[in-house]
């Protein structure tokens, strides 16, 4: 919304298009967040779709915005499969988190989930680049192959050798349940 204030945009110039379950009853709607938030007609929700079906939606994006909500150690497989698209990415997770990790070095935006000024900040710079006739490339391509399934395949198993290499614990002593007197 502050962008789209901000920058003066019409439903025309940007768009937000969500496809999925937003709207299960006892919980606030997609539509009830962009109504309250001023920009309910540069909103649309569409219903979930076959995989395939999903990914020729994701393929016409602009920009993907992946939410890691289930906690800092965790990495969405979105993640991954957004990295595929020609799109700017945008991670809304803590600064430290392992998707941070795992998307430090690319053009992804990185950005907490609380952080409006700094996600409108994001957004603002992809539409201002969108503008200027820039075409994002997507994250995988622009990786040298640092995400590609055999150089993951390497990074896990290196952290399995690591684990492995470390001396195994020496067991304590097992002590009798008799005591000594003197």
């Amino acid at each position: 919304a502050r962008v789209i204030r901000e920058r003066g945009l019409t439903p025309a110039d940007f768009g937000l298009d969500f496809i999925g379950e937003f709207d299960r009853p006892g919980e606030l709607s997609i539509g009830a967040l962009a109504r309250a938030a001023g920009i309910a007609e540069f909103v649309t929700v569409g219903p979930r779709r076959a995989h395939a079906a999903a990914l020729e939606f994701l393929a016409q994006a602009t920009m993907l915005v992946v939410f890691v909500g289930f906690g800092p150690v965790f990495i969405p497989a979105k993640t991954f499969e957004y990295m595929r698209f020609d799109a700017w990415l945008l991670a809304l997770t803590q600064p430290a988190s392992a998707t941070a990790q795992l998307l430090a070095g690319t053009d992804a935006d990185v950005v907490a989930p609380d952080d409006v000024p700094a996600i409108a900040a994001a957004i603002g710079a992809r539409y201002a680049q969108h503008r200027q006739g820039v075409v994002p490339a997507g994250i995988a391509g622009q990786s040298g192959g640092r995400f590609s399934r055999a150089a993951q395949a390497t990074v896990l198993r290196d952290a399995i050798e690591r684990v492995f290499a470390q001396p195994a614990p020496v067991p304590a002593p097992e002590r009798s349940a008799r005591t000594a007197e003197s």
